[in-house]
């Protein structure tokens, strides 16, 4: 299965690869237990947080170029225009904190405590922090490249308050 997802992806200009010689596998992940226990055929695709962002993989040469709706606009003064944290949210953070995908904590009223716990254990500036900078499975910015810190930092507010975080 896995040498026809690498043809058909690499058809439509992305960069792919068998990722030899690691196999991806992991004791006890999420496939392993699921999928191979009970026989069921699957496919990993791994993103790599390191090509994004690289010629063929994202910018503007590359087939995932951003399209000018994509961009922040600019008001009547040339100044870019900030976006709203909810829309940020629903494009590029809730993939991971909608899912809980890499260990990234979930938002929404029935996680307040989780994300109570870590204001409280790591306070308001360095959960801003690390959505700037990235940490473990976080990527800097949450993929929003373009994104301002204040951006960053408001849509940092919107999911504390979505989680009612106290």
């Amino acid at each position: 299965a896995a040498r026809h997802a690498i043809r058909l992806f690499g058809e439509q200009g992305l960069n792919v690869g068998d990722n030899q010689p690691y196999s991806g596998k992991q004791l006890n992940a999420t496939m392993d237990r699921h999928a191979e226990a009970q026989g069921i055929p699957y496919c990993t695709v791994e993103i790599r947080q390191d090509q994004i962002g690289t010629a063929g993989c994202g910018d503007a040469d590359g087939p995932a170029a951003a399209s000018d709706a994509d961009k922040p606009a600019a008001d009547a003064s040339g100044e870019t225009a900030s976006r709203e944290p909810a829309g940020i949210y629903g494009r590029y953070c809730v993939n991971c904190h909608g899912t809980g995908m890499a260990g990234a904590p979930m938002v929404g009223p029935e996680h307040r405590l989780i994300w109570s716990e870590e204001i409280e254990e790591e306070g308001f500036p360095t959960l801003v922090k690390i959505a700037i900078e990235g940490q473990n499975g976080m990527p800097p910015r949450g993929t929003c490249f373009d994104c301002s810190d204040e951006e960053i930092e408001a849509t940092v507010l919107y999911m504390l308050k979505e989680s009612g975080a106290k």
